[in-house]
């Protein structure tokens, strides 16, 4: 299952050097409400800071930069 998609660290990686440059730092948010009314500490990745508005961006531009 696991040989056609599963990808390494070294991967992960090479896509981090391959966007740095271009990748906006966004932040990771956490809601007290929504942590007391589930019971968890709940992060949220705030991808829509992005320069599109989207996480998309990420895998768009390692695509073309690979």
């Amino acid at each position: 299952m696991c040989a056609q998609y599963c990808i390494s660290f070294a991967d992960v990686e090479k896509a981090h050097i391959n966007i740095r440059d271009s990748i906006h730092l966004t932040p990771v948010l956490t809601s007290s409400i929504l942590n007391q009314l589930t019971g968890r500490n709940l992060f949220f990745k705030c991808e829509l800071f992005q320069k599109t508005g989207s996480f998309k961006i990420r895998g768009a531009l390692n695509a073309v930069r690979s």
